[in-house]
């Protein structure tokens, strides 16, 4: 559906501007930014790969193409503070951004469909957009750590 394509500094002139092939690319909107005109790095649908390859020629095998749980890997892990939830008696439950990275490494089609691929992509920073999924994520998983502890919980009894 969609890759995101990390293409370091070699996307750039001599004077730090893209090169013409990768201006064309964002004309014919074949490319779009994954976070701002400040980085190399892109997503693009699969749909339009051949004629990103056709456009870039050889410098295409220069880009390190991704998936969206490789972008997160890459780009996320170790990025953000963990997600903590805290009772009044001052219990805490974590979820750390790499425990989400890794769930999502492990099925991303589970947590990320078509439609969701397409919002990412759509949004005007995408990179944004796939945060608040992984927030959503996070919050789902302190969930489930939450009711699991009530399972447990359930039919305990002072010793």
């Amino acid at each position: 559906m969609i890759k995101y394509l990390n293409g370091y500094s070699w996307l750039e002139d001599e004077v730090g501007d893209e090169t013409a092939e990768i201006k064309e690319c964002l004309e014919k909107k074949l490319i779009k930014y994954a976070y701002d005109k400040s980085t190399a790095k892109f997503l693009v649908l699969e749909s339009n790969i051949p004629a990103v390859k056709e456009i870039l020629g050889n410098d295409y095998s220069k880009l390190e193409e991704c998936t969206i749980s490789q972008w997160l890997d890459n780009d996320f892990y170790g990025m953000y503070e963990d997600l903590e939830i805290k009772n009044i008696y001052g219990n805490i439950i974590n979820i750390d951004i790499n425990t989400v990275c890794g769930l999502v490494s492990d099925e991303e089609e589970v947590y990320f469909s078509n439609t969701d691929k397409l919002k990412i992509y759509n949004a005007e920073c995408p990179a944004e957009e796939l945060k608040s999924f992984v927030d959503k994520i996070g919050r789902q998983q302190a969930i489930m750590q939450i009711e699991a502890l009530l399972d447990s919980v359930r039919g305990q009894e002072f010793k």
